[in-house]
């Protein structure tokens, strides 16, 4: 054998014998490195179940439910789940809702920030359970996966589970029974009619107008006037309200600013001038009297009010 063919066949076995040592250190590394792998994940597991045993102890003393979610725990389809949220979202600054108020108000406020917002329907669907607490949030655990596809189902079972606490809305025709009081002012009844068209819902026009004719008394001067000149609108029909009750309000204060009348039950003796003379009243027990509105000193004798005046503070004498 050459010398030449010597050496090829020691360098081939050589060559061999390296890639041998170097696929049996690989190996080892391998080994190694998969132990390593089980040894983290059994510490990961270990420190997870203790991290969990942690939360269900400050849940329980809590009495809140502290479930572990997954990426999935939620009711939304993939359409609602794939949109991204937008930069600088901002959470509605509102009240959680406990599932013990009217839920339509909850969802007014809630749907009008984002709204504002311009925040799409589906951050809509996904942040809306930030916004629950207690038995609303639990319902939002119990909804079944893929069951909320848009914003409407989950308003729609949203509404549906809280039905119970909806505030009552007033059927239309009750409008036509808000009848004006005796002694009840055009403002204090065109108020009080005005809360419960707002408590109506679904209300036209129309139907406002026709329920305020028909409650409003009719023996005073508005409404003369509007059998006169009927109003088209019911904002027509407030807007000349609003003269009646002016020219009501001013009379109201012109008659707080009569003065009262009374009758005098005991006089002293006068007052004396500066050389001591007596000056005897002009009035005497039994004169009716008129008197301004801030006259005198009041005082209860008997439960029975009584007024302390000056003979100056007496404006006439109605009758002897």
């Amino acid at each position: 054998m050459h010398g030449g063919d010597l050496r090829a066949k020691l360098d081939a076995r050589r060559g061999k014998a390296v890639q041998l040592a170097r696929e049996d250190e690989l190996a080892a590394e391998n080994k190694a490195l998969a132990e390593k792998m089980a040894r983290l994940e059994k510490q990961m597991g270990s420190r997870l179940n203790n991290f969990e045993q942690v939360v269900g102890k400050v849940a329980e003393a809590v009495n809140v439910d502290a479930r572990m979610y997954t990426s999935h725990d939620h009711p939304f389809t993939e359409n609602i789940i794939r949109v991204p949220l937008p930069d600088r979202y901002k959470s509605p600054p509102i009240p959680l809702y406990d599932g013990r108020s009217d839920p339509d108000d909850h969802l007014e406020v809630y749907t009008g920030h984002m709204v504002l917002h311009g925040y799409p329907e589906e951050v809509m669907c996904r942040a809306f359970r930030n916004h629950l607490s207690d038995s609303a949030r639990r319902w939002f655990r119990s909804l079944k996966q893929n069951s909320i596809s848009s914003w409407d189902d989950l308003k729609n079972a949203f509404l549906t589970q809280f039905v119970g606490v909806k505030k009552y809305i007033p059927p239309k025709q009750n409008l036509s029974r808000v009848y004006q009081g005796p002694n009840e002012s055009l403002k204090d009844w065109i108020a009080r009619f005005g809360e419960q068209v707002a408590a109506t819902e679904g209300i036209s026009d129309e139907v406002a107008l026709m329920g305020a004719l028909s409650s409003m008394k009719k023996d005073i001067p508005y409404s003369t006037d509007l059998d006169r000149r009927p109003p088209h609108t019911y904002q027509e029909f407030l807007t000349r309200a609003q003269g009646f009750i002016n020219a009501e309000e001013a009379k109201k204060a012109k008659e707080e600013e009569k003065p009262a009348e009374g009758e005098v039950i005991a006089v002293g003796p006068g007052a004396r001038s500066e050389d001591g003379k007596l000056i005897p009243l002009d009035v005497k027990k039994g004169d009716r009297i008129l008197i301004g509105k801030y006259a005198g000193t009041e005082i209860k004798i008997h439960d029975e009010e009584h007024l302390i005046l000056k003979e100056e503070e007496v404006l006439a004498v109605v009758e002897k």
